[in-house]
């Protein structure tokens, strides 16, 4: 969020009590004001309860919308198939792994050549992925798991990047700050 603010983008963080505060319709009229949706989920999940709020996501990205979501958003709803239909990885073995070193590398794709120079290892918490057919990976790690691509979905597009600082059992510092070429 600080960095998102610090780049100049308008920040709105909601308390995972948000949609039980305000009417869920309240939230839907507020992302009519937007192109781009920033979803950061870390440290409030649950994978039930939130049916409502990404089926407005979900619409919003289907009408022309552009997301970008983050790590444990595709654990968090892979019950969800209507919303999980919009991710372009598919989550596998219900699982993660958190607070290790990735070893990642750019795919062979154009886009890959100019944002990412060279592999690079970092720690972080990733969800086990995989790619759906009509995907684009552009980072990966060397086991092939995807960290960062996008898949057009109805009129708009979701982007995901598969890292995060959550640890279920430790203190972890963001990748962010540890690695500057992240």
């Amino acid at each position: 969020g600080n960095m998102a603010q610090e780049a100049g983008f308008k920040l709105i963080c909601t308390p995972p009590s948000f949609l039980t505060l305000y009417p869920i319709d309240d939230f839907e009229d507020i992302l009519k004001a937007y192109e781009f949706l920033v979803l950061v989920r870390g440290e409030h999940f649950t994978q039930y309860g939130n049916e409502n709020f990404y089926e407005i996501i979900r619409r919003f990205v289907a009408s022309g919308g552009h997301l970008f979501a983050t790590a444990w958003a595709s654990w968090e709803t892979k019950y969800q198939t209507e919303f999980s239909s919009v991710l372009p990885f598919r989550h596998i073995k219900d699982t993660y792994m958190e607070n290790i070193p990735i070893d990642c590398q750019p795919t062979k794709n154009e886009l890959s050549d100019g944002l990412f120079k060279h592999p690079l290892t970092y720690m972080s918490s990733i969800e086990l992925l995989q790619k759906k057919e009509d995907s684009t990976v552009l980072f990966e790690t060397k086991d092939g798991i995807p960290i960062f691509g996008f898949r057009p979905f109805g009129n708009g597009t979701c982007y995901y990047f598969n890292t995060c600082q959550h640890s279920c059992l430790s203190f972890m510092q963001s990748p962010f700050q540890n690695n500057p070429a992240l």
